[in-house]
C-alpha cells in the first residue's frame, strides 16, 4: 500500500512539474521594454501646462510609467506620478495639488524645493482662480479650512475655519460650499466662494448625504430621514420644505426646472404584502416587464410624483401609476408623460416609448413622439422651443414653438452620429444634412450651409457647453471650434459669426484618440488646444495648437527601428451576391517575399479593417488578440469584413471570409495557405466557431465569448444583464435574422454552430468569463461538451472573475489568455509541439486531468 501511495505521489509531482513547465513556456513571450502609449487628459486653467499619461507595455518596466506635466510654452516636462487625484487640481501659477496617503502636497512645478505638505486630510477640493487659488480641506480631526494659496505654493491665509465638521459639498461650478457640523444641532452653513461670506442656514435633525443643485447652482435640495425635502436658497439664505408624508420611500428622484420649480418622483412600499414572494417567482405570459425575484418579502408599491411651484410654495400631486409615468424635461410647467410598456415587445435592447409633452397645470398635450430615449427631446435654453425626433424616424426632426405650437421640420441624415444642437441663445440649431453642416435661424426659418463635410465624418465641438446631463449647446457669441475627421482627412475649423477658417488640416493621419477628453484639452479663449496625431506607421505624438500654429508638445520616444518595418495592404473583393467588402493584410516583421508565413484571420462585423491608429504590441488585450504582437511574432494578420446576408450570419460569414482569403492569397504569394488560423470574440467568436464546423480551411480556431448555441443559448434565453429576453439579439440586432425562429426554423438550424459540432475537425480553443451575462458563458461549456463528444481537439478556458472581455483591470487573466492564444496558433500553425498544456489537453489517445483538481 505504501508503495502504491509513493507511486501516486511521484506521478502527482511529475504532473505538477510538467504543468509548471507548461506555464513557464508561456513566460518566454515578452514585450520590448521601449514600447509605450501616451494619452493627454487635461489642460491647466491658464493653458500653460498639459497633463499626459505615459504607460509602458512590458510588465517588468512598469516602474517607468509616468504622469507628465508639460509646459506648453517651454516644453519642460515634469513627472508628477507621485501625486494622486491630481487631474482635477491643476491651478494657476504652475501649481498642482495631489494626495499622498493621508496627506496632500501643494507643488509648484519647476521648483523642486517648493512643496508644501498638509497632513491628515481626509477630503480636499481646489478651485483655480487667477492669483488666488483656493484650497478646501477637511482634516482627520474634522476641521474644515478654506485657504488661499499664493503664487509660491504656500498657504497665504486661512479665510474660513470651523470645527466638528461632518462633511462638505460644493456645486459643480465651485461658487458655493455647503458644510454641516457634527454638533448637537447639526447646523448647516453656506459659504460663497467668491465673497467668502459664511452664513448659517438652518439646523437639521439629519446627516446630509447628497445635495441636488438647480441649474443656476444657487439653490440646493436634500431629503431628510423623515422624508421632508428641504430647498435652500444660497442667495437669500432662506429655506423651504416639502413634506412628503410617507415613511418608506424608494427610488427617490428630484429635478430642478430652470425657474426653480421642482419635479419629485418616488415609490412607496405599502403595508400590503404580496403572498408567496419568499418562495415563488411568477412570470406571466402577458408580462411586459420581466425581472427575476430575489425571493425577499414583497409589498405592493404606490407610485408618487409631484410638481412643486417654488414661487408660490405649492405642491401639486400627479396621477402616477406603473402604466402612467412621467419623465422630467427641463421646460418649466411641462413634463413627459408615457406608458413604459406601450411598445415593449422585446424586439430591441431599448424599448420604443411614446412620449407626450404635457403641461403640468392642465395636462394639455403639445405633441407626442415615439423615441428610444428622452435624450432626443431637447428644449431650448430660453424655454420657448423643443427639438425632437418625429415619429421614430431618426433622420426627421421637428422644432415646436411651445406657445404657438408652430413647427419647423429639418432633415439630419447623420442619424445618431450627430444629434442637432441648440445655440446657447436659442436662436439657432446646428445640424448635418447632405454632407453639409447647416445653421438654422429658428425665427427666420432660414438654413445657412456653413461648409461641406464627408458623410462619414465624426464631429466634435471642442467648446460646447454642458447645460444638463444629456445635451450640449453652442455659444454663438464666441467663435466655435470644431474637429471633424474621416478616413482621409482630419480638420479643425473655427467658426466666427459667418466666417469659417480652417485652422488645421491633416491628411492621412488620425488626430485625436483622446476625443473624449477634447473639451478638457481646449483653453477657454480657444487659443490653445492639445491633440494626438498618429497613423499605422507613425507613433503617437502629442500636438499643440496655439494661436493657429501647430507644434509638437511631446514626440514619441519609441525607437523607429521597432516599427519602421510595419506594412499593410487593403484589398476589395466581392461575395457571390456582388457585395463589395474590404480586407486588410498586416505584414509580419522582417518580411521576406521569398518566404512563406502563416496567417491569422480576424473577424467581427462590417467594420473598417484598415486601421489608421498606431497600435503597440501588448499582452494586455481584452480578447487575447493584438495585431502588432502577432506581426512581431512573424504572422500575417488578415482583418476582413463580413456582413449578414439573407442566408444568415454564419453562412454569410463563411462566404465572406472564404472569398476574402481567396482574394488575399492571390494578391500575396507569401501567405502559406496550409497554415491559416481564425480568431474572433463575441459576434466574431460565433462566426469563428460556425466556420470551424463548416470548413477545413483553417488549421486552428480561437473562439471567445461566443453564442455557440444560437437557439437555446441566445434566442430563447433570458438575459440577466439586459433584464429582457434575448430573442432580439438574433432577430433584429447583430445576427440580423429579421425573422423569428417560428417564421424560418431552417435558417436558425443551419446557422447554429453547436448543431454542427459533429462535423468539426478543426482544433478549437474556446474561452469565456464565468461572469459573462452578455453572451452567457454556458454557451462555451455546451460547445465544449459537443466537441468532446466527437473527440474534436478542443480546450475550453473558463476565467473566474471575468465577464464578456478582459483588460487592464485584470492583467493576470489578460496576459494568460493572450499567451495561450499565441500558443494555440504556434502549436498548430508552426508545429511547436513542445507546448505541453495543449498536447496533454487534446490527445485523445491518453487521459489527462488538471492539477487544478483538488482530489
Amino acid at each position: 500500500m505504501k508503495h502504491i501511495i509513493n507511486s501516486i505521489l511521484l506521478v502527482l509531482a511529475f504532473l505538477q512539474f510538467d504543468y509548471a513547465n507548461a506555464s513557464l513556456q508561456q513566460d518566454t513571450l515578452s514585450i520590448d521594454d521601449r514600447w509605450n502609449t501616451v494619452f493627454p487628459s487635461k489642460l491647466s486653467p491658464d493653458a500653460k501646462w498639459g497633463l499626459i499619461s505615459k504607460r509602458y507595455q512590458n510588465k517588468f518596466n512598469k516602474s517607468k510609467d509616468s504622469l507628465l506635466y508639460i509646459n506648453t510654452l517651454t516644453k519642460q516636462k515634469v513627472d508628477i506620478a507621485h501625486l494622486k487625484d491630481v487631474s482635477n487640481n491643476l491651478l494657476y501659477n504652475d501649481l498642482v495639488v495631489g494626495k499622498v496617503n493621508q496627506d496632500i502636497i501643494i507643488e509648484k512645478i519647476g521648483y523642486p524645493s517648493s512643496k508644501l505638505l498638509v497632513n491628515n486630510i481626509r477630503k480636499f477640493t481646489t478651485k483655480a482662480v487667477e492669483n488666488q487659488n483656493l484650497l478646501i480641506t477637511l482634516s482627520s480631526n474634522n476641521e474644515i479650512k478654506i485657504s488661499i494659496i499664493n503664487s509660491k505654493g504656500q498657504i497665504d491665509r486661512v479665510l474660513i475655519s470651523d470645527l466638528e465638521i461632518g462633511n462638505y459639498f460644493i456645486n459643480s461650478n465651485k461658487t458655493k460650499l455647503v458644510y454641516q457640523k457634527n454638533d448637537t444641532e447639526q447646523s448647516v452653513f453656506v459659504v460663497d466662494l467668491q465673497t467668502f461670506k459664511n452664513q448659517k442656514i438652518d439646523s437639521f435633525d439629519y446627516k446630509i448625504e447628497m445635495l441636488y443643485w438647480n441649474k443656476q447652482q444657487d439653490v440646493f435640495a436634500f431629503k431628510d430621514t423623515k422624508n421632508t425635502v428641504h430647498l435652500v436658497n444660497t442667495t437669500t439664505n432662506s429655506a423651504k420644505s416639502i413634506k412628503l408624508n410617507e415613511k418608506q420611500i424608494e427610488r427617490f428622484e428630484i429635478n430642478f426646472y430652470s425657474n426653480n420649480d421642482v419635479f419629485v418622483r418616488y415609490n412607496v412600499k405599502s403595508d400590503k404584502e404580496i403572498p408567496a414572494t419568499e418562495y415563488l417567482d411568477i412570470w406571466n405570459g402577458n408580462s411586459k416587464f420581466l425581472f427575476p425575484s430575489n425571493f425577499r418579502r414583497k409589498y405592493e408599491i404606490i407610485y408618487k410624483a409631484f410638481v412643486y411651484n417654488y414661487q408660490r410654495d405649492t405642491l401639486v400631486e400627479l396621477h402616477r401609476t406603473r402604466e402612467n409615468d412621467y419623465e422630467f424635461i427641463d421646460l418649466p410647467n411641462h413634463l413627459l408623460a408615457y406608458n413604459p410598456f406601450d411598445f415593449q415587445d422585446f424586439d430591441s435592447y431599448f424599448a420604443k416609448i411614446k412620449y407626450t409633452l404635457v403641461r403640468t397645470d392642465n395636462f394639455d398635450s403639445l405633441f407626442s413622439t415615439i423615441s428610444r430615449s428622452k435624450q432626443y427631446l431637447i428644449p431650448s435654453q430660453d424655454n420657448k422651443y423643443v427639438l425632437y425626433i418625429d415619429n421614430n424616424n431618426s433622420k426627421q426632426w421637428k422644432i415646436v414653438d411651445v406657445q404657438s405650437k408652430k413647427t419647423i421640420s429639418i432633415t439630419s441624415d447623420t442619424e445618431y452620429r450627430f444629434i442637432p444642437m441648440w445655440s446657447e441663445n436659442s436662436q439657432f440649431v446646428f445640424y448635418v444634412n447632405n454632407d453639409f453642416l447647416i445653421k438654422l435661424n429658428v425665427k427666420k426659418g432660414t438654413h445657412q450651409k456653413l461648409f461641406k463635410v464627408n458623410n462619414q465624418s465624426q464631429f466634435t465641438f471642442l467648446n460646447s457647453l454642458t447645460n444638463n446631463s444629456i445635451n450640449n449647446t453652442l455659444d454663438t457669441n464666441k467663435p466655435i471650434l470644431l474637429l471633424t475627421s474621416d478616413e482621409q482627412v482630419s480638420s479643425i475649423y473655427k467658426i466666427n459669426k459667418n466666417k469659417i477658417d480652417t485652422i488645421v488640416e491633416i491628411k492621412d493621419d488620425n488626430i485625436s484618440q483622446a476625443r473624449s477628453s477634447l473639451k478638457s484639452l481646449t483653453s477657454k479663449d480657444l487659443s490653445t488646444f492639445i491633440f494626438t496625431q498618429e497613423n499605422y506607421n507613425k507613433a503617437t505624438d502629442i500636438m499643440l495648437l496655439r494661436n493657429n500654429t501647430v507644434s509638437t508638445l511631446l514626440s514619441s520616444d519609441i525607437p523607429k527601428e521597432l516599427y519602421s518595418w510595419k506594412k499593410k495592404k487593403s484589398i476589395f473583393f466581392k461575395d457571390k451576391y456582388q457585395k463589395e467588402l474590404q480586407g486588410t493584410l498586416y505584414y509580419p516583421k522582417d518580411f521576406d517575399s521569398n518566404k512563406q508565413y502563416p496567417m491569422i484571420v480576424y473577424t467581427y462585423n462590417f467594420n473598417r479593417t484598415d486601421t489608421n491608429i498606431f497600435e503597440v504590441p501588448t499582452l494586455l488585450s481584452q480578447i487575447g488578440f493584438n495585431i502588432p504582437l502577432l506581426t512581431e511574432l512573424g504572422y500575417f494578420v488578415f482583418y476582413t469584413q463580413t456582413y449578414v446576408s439573407e442566408q444568415g450570419p454564419g453562412i454569410s460569414a463563411l462566404e465572406c471570409i472564404t472569398k476574402g482569403i481567396e482574394a488575399i492569397t492571390q494578391t500575396e504569394s507569401s501567405i502559406d495557405s496550409n497554415k491559416l488560423g481564425l480568431i474572433g470574440h463575441s459576434f466574431g467568436g460565433y462566426k469563428s466557431s460556425f466556420i470551424a464546423t463548416q470548413s477545413n480551411l483553417f488549421k486552428a480556431v480561437v473562439s471567445g465569448a461566443a453564442a455557440h448555441d444560437l437557439i437555446g443559448g441566445l434566442t430563447y434565453r433570458y438575459s440577466n444583464m439586459r433584464n429582457i429576453p434575448d430573442w432580439f439579439m438574433t432577430e433584429s440586432a447583430q445576427y440580423a435574422f429579421n425573422q423569428s425562429y417560428a417564421e424560418n426554423p431552417e435558417k436558425y438550424l443551419a446557422n447554429s454552430p453547436i448543431l454542427h459540432a459533429h462535423k468539426t475537425t478543426t482544433p478549437i480553443l474556446l474561452w469565456t468569463g464565468l461572469l459573462d451575462e452578455n453572451v452567457y458563458w454556458e454557451n462555451t461549456r455546451k460547445m465544449y461538451i459537443a466537441l468532446k463528444r466527437y473527440q474534436v481537439p478542443t480546450i475550453a478556458l473558463f476565467y473566474k472573475d471575468i465577464d464578456h472581455a478582459l483588460g487592464l483591470d485584470h492583467p493576470i487573466e489578460s496576459e494568460d489568455l493572450t499567451k495561450r492564444t499565441i500558443d494555440w496558433f504556434d502549436y498548430f500553425l508552426r508545429d511547436k509541439k513542445e507546448i505541453k498544456w495543449i498536447e496533454k489537453g487534446i490527445n485523445y489517445d491518453n487521459t489527462s486531468w488538471s492539477p487544478l483538481d483538488n482530489f
